[in-house]
């Protein structure tokens, strides 16, 4: 029996202890793995090691059963849990630095292909602003919100009963603004991709977007990211993301969102990809690349 008052918290804390100290032989999982952020762990001895961060000792994996109790608890928790034979590659477990190496890597991918998107964004529209803020991108109160942005967060809150997931008067930043055409765009990373997002999106008011809402729907739905640190993140910043999409279209401007690891930034050809995706703004405001009047 898991005791009850184990929390994502806890959780949590079990997986950092696992990423310092590896994981041993005996506890690794044959069929079923929690997945997290892109990395994958035994659901069981992560639940064991979670119980000594709620009840002070590591709980006896013969005190209750693996695959369909320990999966639905990890998952009422907010957490994914999948099964072995549906990856295309079983990770490797019990080594400290094959974790370590993953999620550097993986990191380092994501952070190599924006750089490279940005860089053709500059060579394409020469003007590029970074990490851009406005003085109506702010984080509003409960009680400031119109009908249509009210609906929207009380969905969110409705999801995991989480209400106090978002911070009033936090100045929020777009990841790319270009002046020249009102048009801001964003690139999201695996994180952004949550059932939370999936609620907020299917909520949103009729609004321009340059971007494909339905399939952004989907995606969230399939790829089910989660980011539990803190427990309402993913609330939070499918919140957040809405608020961008909302008000930047009340204000005037144009938000083109750009899913991470869809294509390959630094091919050769990813002028034609960056056209194709430009061409979801209104038509006729932003010119297809002229090849022989800029060097890309």
């Amino acid at each position: 029996m898991i005791p009850k008052n184990i929390k994502a918290e806890h959780v949590i804390k079990a997986i950092k202890e696992i990423e310092r100290d590896g994981i041993p032989k005996s506890r690794s999982s044959k069929k079923f793995l929690l997945e997290l952020n892109g990395e994958y762990y035994p659901p069981k001895y992560v639940v064991s090691l979670a119980n000594k961060y709620a009840n002070g000792k590591e709980l006896s994996a013969s005190k209750f059963g693996g695959g369909k109790e320990t999966n639905s608890f990890l998952e009422s928790r907010g957490f994914k849990a999948v099964e072995i034979s549906h990856l295309s590659k079983a990770p490797a477990f019990g080594s400290t630095q094959t974790l370590a190496s993953n999620k550097a890597n993986s990191k380092s991918t994501a952070k190599r292909q924006k750089e490279a998107f940005r860089n053709l964004l500059e060579r394409y529209f020469g003007e590029v602003q970074t990490e851009v803020s406005f003085d109506w991108l702010v984080v509003p109160r409960w009680d400031s919100m119109d009908a249509t942005l009210l609906n929207l967060a009380e969905a969110l809150a409705s999801y995991r009963g989480y209400r106090k997931y978002f911070s009033p008067g936090t100045i929020l930043h777009v990841d790319f603004f270009i002046p020249s055409h009102n048009l801001i765009i964003e690139y999201d990373e695996r994180q952004h991709f949550t059932i939370p997002r999936a609620i907020a999106l299917e909520n949103y008011p009729n609004i321009n977007l340059a971007f494909d809402q339905t399939a952004w729907i989907s995606f969230c739905k399939a790829i089910r990211a989660t980011d539990p640190t803190p427990y309402y993140r993913d609330e939070q910043r499918a919140f957040y993301d809405s608020l961008r999409d909302i008000s930047a279209s009340i204000h005037g401007l144009t938000v083109l969102r750009v899913k991470d690891r869809e294509y390959d930034w630094t091919l050769p050809n990813a002028t034609s990809r960056l056209n194709k995706l430009l061409g979801q703004v209104t038509k006729g405001s932003i010119p297809r690349f002229n090849y022989r009047s800029r060097r890309l």
